[in-house]
């Protein structure tokens, strides 16, 4: 009676597919299964909720029986299972592209087999030459040893007349730069005692 009366109510109330009809009649199993009182007296109440497998049947892991108004799917559709979430993954045969392909170095190239080769020039020669004499560099900045703010007054003496022609800009950074370390080093610093 209950069955009929929800088959009924399926298809005509609803109008619900031929597919829904079919696993509703297919979750209800047999009729004497829903009745009120079971062949021993006792009361057994059952909804559609309840898990009817026939005997022998595995036994699967859903949660519960599925909605008879439901059309069935995939279950946990897109879901991948993480084994392993806490530490450095394990590596995989894939390559790593952070790092670039190693290409081992030519060591008899001319930079690495000429490297140094003017360190000790005065050895083969007369003594004339000094290491110091083949260094390149600004004229201004050969042989000077000071901190930033002399070194900066070296560079305007010798170049400013040409930076204040052609790079203003820079000409006024760098004069900019000297008086806030004329300003730093003159009270910024910690008290130096006579000695």
């Amino acid at each position: 009676m209950f069955k009929s009366w929800l088959l009924r109510v399926a298809t005509s109330e609803f109008h619900a597919s031929s597919v829904i009809a079919n696993n509703v009649i297919k979750c209800m199993g047999s009729p004497a299964s829903y009745s009120s009182k079971a062949q021993d007296g006792k009361v057994d109440l059952v909804t559609y909720k309840k898990d009817v497998r026939p005997e022998g049947a595995e036994k699967t892991f859903d949660a519960y029986t599925q909605s008879p108004f439901k059309v069935p799917g995939p279950r946990r559709y897109g879901y991948t299972m993480k084994y392993k979430t806490d530490g450095l993954l394990p590596r995989d045969g894939k390559p790593v592209r952070s790092l670039p392909p190693y290409r081992p170095p030519n060591r008899w190239d001319a930079k690495h087999a000429l490297f140094g080769q003017n360190d000790y020039i005065d050895i083969l020669g007369d003594g004339d030459v000094h290491p110091a004499d083949l260094l390149t560099g600004p004229r201004w900045l050969i042989a000077f040893k000071g901190n930033e703010r002399d070194r900066l007054i070296r560079k305007m003496e010798w170049e400013g007349p040409r930076l204040r022609l052609m790079y203003p800009s820079e000409y006024n950074r760098m004069q900019k730069r000297i008086r806030y370390l004329t300003k730093l080093y003159n009270h910024k610093r910690k008290a130096r005692w006579a000695d």
